[in-house]
């Protein structure tokens, strides 16, 4: 919550912002805790991040449709927990295998160099998912964030 909590405390939307973000963070921790799932525990895992996103209010998708940077970022956390466990799942998931790498990079390419703090745990995520990228920033912290508060304290 730290970059959330840098923002001045009158910003526009912030309660929709801490909200997605208090709900992902269980979601982030249970779904990232390790590095060897099997299939059916990622397609478990899979099956409760795409319920999530039938769950996102409406409030916080008008945001991202209108392009709000926050909220857009918020969202690439969901895709990366996504790509994160559709790694273990072989091509059992093909038709939205390539969708997560491909939002959080052209995310992360929309919004350029000043959001890329925001932006390095998804991009660290699509690096150690193996999809490697050629961007202009790198991340600066060693995978995995294990903890809840790792993650919640990022954004």
């Amino acid at each position: 919550m730290a970059l959330i909590n840098s923002l001045d405390p009158t910003t526009p939307h912030l309660d929709i912002y801490i909200e997605r973000i208090e709900s992902l963070t269980t979601l982030i921790a249970v779904s990232t805790s390790r590095e060897d799932f099997t299939a059916e525990e990622a397609e478990y895992n899979l099956g409760w991040i795409l319920r999530y996103g039938g769950f996102i209010p409406s409030s916080f998708l008008n945001l991202a449709n209108m392009l709000d940077p926050i909220a857009m970022i918020i969202h690439m956390h969901w895709f990366a927990i996504a790509l994160f466990n559709i790694r273990f799942v072989g091509n059992r998931w093909w038709y939205w295998q390539e969708k997560p790498a491909y939002m959080i990079r052209t995310v992360s390419d929309y919004l350029g160099f000043e959001w890329s703090a925001w932006l390095e745990w998804p991009n660290m995520i699509l690096e150690k998912c193996g999809w490697a990228r050629t961007h202009y920033f790198e991340p600066s912290y060693v995978f995995p964030r294990s903890t809840v508060s790792g993650i919640y304290d990022e954004l």
